[in-house]
């Protein structure tokens, strides 16, 4: 019989990257929503407050679409880890029930 858990190592790898690349980008989130609420409550004259209110809401956006992206991946990578697990647990039931079944005929022929 013979275990692997290469793939469920690669993924745990993969998961604190994205953790952290999503703890990096939560925090330029909440940086970007501070300078927002600064330049709205500044004395800048209307028009100029309004067009970087603008431009800090679009990265925002992007970042949020970042971060839902990260999520995603992750979320698939954890999903074809299981998927390997089971395959991986059936394949080794099988393993394990064809050499019982080898033995078990074995000791039936002594």
């Amino acid at each position: 019989m013979h275990i692997s858990s290469a793939g469920s190592n690669s993924y745990s790898t993969n998961s604190t990257t994205s953790d952290s690349a999503i703890k990096d980008l939560e925090k330029q989130k909440t940086d970007i929503q501070e300078e927002i609420n600064e330049t709205s409550s500044s004395t800048d004259n209307t028009d100029s407050k309004q067009t970087k209110i603008q431009q800090l809401q679009q990265q925002l956006q992007q970042i949020e679409l970042q971060i839902q992206q990260l999520k995603m991946k992750n979320s698939k990578a954890q999903t074809n880890i299981a998927e390997e697990t089971s395959l991986k647990q059936q394949q080794d039931t099988l393993e394990i029930s064809s050499e019982a079944s080898s033995l078990f005929q074995e000791l039936q022929e002594e």
